[in-house]
C-alpha cells in the first residue's frame, strides 16, 4: 500500500512539473498558409521568427564628404546601382548626371548632363545598370529612357507614351514600369490610375499585370506646416524575375511571376500609426474645397494613417527587405532605420534596426549591399555594406 502510494506521489509530481515547465513555455511561432483562388497566402504573427541580429548590415565602404572635391560632394542622390565588376553609381537629380565609382570607391567620371537631346536628362528619377552592363536612366518630364554603357558611351533612346514613375530589369532585360494616366471627369472629379506592366523595348509597348486607382493629387501639402502623401506602390525583382509590389498603406506583399501572373501574398500583423487629428481636420479642411462629398470619407479612410513602409528590396538569397516608415515624433525626425526581413516562402524571419537613415531602395549585388544614407549632419552617403549572417537562430 505504502509503494502504491509512493508512486501516485511521483506521478503526481511529474504531472505538476511537466505543467508548470509548460505554463513557461512561450508559445510557439508559426505562420498560417492558405490558399485562395490559386493565390498561396502567407500570414506571419507581429514577432520575426528569429532573435535579433541573425542578419546585419555592416558597413564596408563609405563614398562622400561633407566639403572639398565636388566629385565626391552628393547634392540630392536619388538612387544607386553597381555593376558586375563592383563600380557603384550615384544618381544625382539636382546636378542631373550619374557619378560613376570604382569598386574602391574612386571617382572616374560622370556619365551624362543636363539638356534635351539624345543623352541628356531633364528630370531623372531613376535608374538601374542591366546584366549586360547598360545603364537605363529613367527621365520623367522628357518621357524617354536614356541607354549608356558603364563607360559613359551614349547609345539610344527609349521614347515612352507615358508618364513613368519607376523602373527596373528583370533577367531577360525586359523593363518592369511603374506609369500613371491621369483622368479627368469634371473640374471637381479626378483620378490616376497606376500601374505596372513590361515593356517590350522593340514595340515600345508595356503590357500591364497590376493596376491601382488613386485620387488625383499625390499630396496634399500647406506650406511647411504638413505635407500628407497618398499611398503609392513599391516594387522590386528577385534573381529569377520575380515581382514583388506593396502600396504603401497596407503592410502586404503581392508576388507576380516574371509574365505577370499573381501567385502568391504575404503579411505580418502590425498596428497602422494613426496620423495627428489636427492635421487629419486640416486635410480634410483643405480636401473638401475640391473634392466631391462623396469622396471626402474614402479619402478620409485613406490618409488617417501613416504609411506602413518606404521600399521593398529583395537580395541575392530571395530574402525581401522591407524598410518601414517611421513617423516624426512630433517635429523632431526619426534617427535610424528599421528593416523587416522576410524569407524567399514569405516568413517573416526578422528584423533589423540600423543607427543609419537609409534614404532609398537598398540594392543587392555581388554580394554586397548598397544604400544612400544621410550622416547626422544631413548630408548624403553612398554606402557599401557586408551582408553578415549569424548562425543563431534561436526562434522567438
Amino acid at each position: 500500500m505504502k509503494e502504491r502510494s509512493t508512486r501516485l506521489n511521483w506521478l503526481t509530481c511529474l504531472i505538476v512539473l511537466a505543467y508548470l515547465i509548460s505554463c513557461k513555455q512561450e508559445p510557439k511561432w508559426h505562420t498560417t498558409i492558405s490558399e485562395a483562388e490559386g493565390i498561396t497566402l502567407v500570414s506571419s504573427p507581429s514577432t520575426p521568427k528569429f532573435n535579433a541580429n541573425v542578419l546585419s548590415l555592416e558597413e564596408d565602404l563609405s563614398i562622400g564628404v561633407d566639403e572639398g572635391d565636388e566629385n565626391y560632394m552628393f547634392s540630392f542622390p536619388v538612387d544607386i546601382d553597381s555593376d558586375l565588376n563592383g563600380n557603384i553609381y550615384v544618381l544625382d537629380f539636382k546636378e542631373l548626371t550619374i557619378k560613376k565609382y570604382d569598386s574602391r570607391g574612386t571617382f572616374e567620371k560622370n556619365i551624362s548632363r543636363q539638356g534635351q537631346g539624345p543623352g541628356e536628362l531633364e528630370y531623372p528619377f531613376c535608374f538601374y545598370v542591366d546584366l549586360n552592363d547598360l545603364i537605363y536612366i529613367l527621365d520623367y518630364s522628357e518621357k524617354k529612357i536614356e541607354i549608356f554603357d558603364v563607360s559613359g558611351d551614349y547609345k539610344k533612346s527609349i521614347k515612352l507614351d507615358i508618364s513613368a514613375e519607376a523602373m527596373a530589369a528583370n533577367p531577360a532585360n525586359e523593363i518592369i514600369i511603374n506609369h500613371d494616366e491621369t483622368v479627368f471627369e469634371d473640374e471637381k472629379s479626378m483620378k490616376r490610375i497606376s500601374s505596372i506592366g513590361i515593356l517590350k523595348e522593340e514595340t515600345n509597348l508595356i503590357t500591364d499585370f497590376f493596376s491601382l486607382n488613386k485620387p488625383g493629387f499625390k499630396a496634399i501639402q500647406r506650406g511647411e506646416e504638413y505635407r500628407v502623401e497618398v499611398p503609392i506602390e513599391k516594387f522590386a525583382i528577385d534573381p529569377k524575375g520575380n515581382i514583388y509590389i506593396g502600396t504603401t498603406n497596407k503592410y502586404e506583399i503581392s508576388v507576380y511571376t516574371p509574365q505577370g501572373r499573381l501567385v502568391s501574398r504575404f503579411t505580418r500583423k502590425f498596428q497602422p500609426i494613426p496620423r495627428e487629428p489636427e492635421i487629419m481636420n486640416k486635410v480634410m479642411d483643405q480636401l473638401s474645397k475640391s473634392t466631391r462629398a462623396n469622396q471626402l470619407e474614402e479619402y478620409r479612410e485613406l490618409l488617417k494613417n501613416h504609411r506602413v513602409f518606404e521600399n521593398i528590396s529583395v537580395d541575392e538569397k530571395n530574402r525581401v527587405w522591407i524598410t518601414l516608415h517611421q513617423p516624426p515624433i512630433g517635429t523632431v525626425a526619426p534617427e535610424g532605420t528599421i528593416i523587416d526581413i522576410f524569407s524567399k516562402e514569405g516568413e517573416y524571419i526578422a528584423q533589423l534596426r540600423m543607427n543609419s537613415k537609409i534614404e532609398r531602395q537598398i540594392i543587392f549585388r555581388n554580394g554586397y549591399a548598397y544604400a544612400l544614407i544621410q550622416n547626422e549632419v544631413g548630408f548624403a552617403r553612398a554606402i557599401r555594406f557586408k551582408i553578415l549572417e549569424s548562425s543563431d537562430t534561436r526562434s522567438n
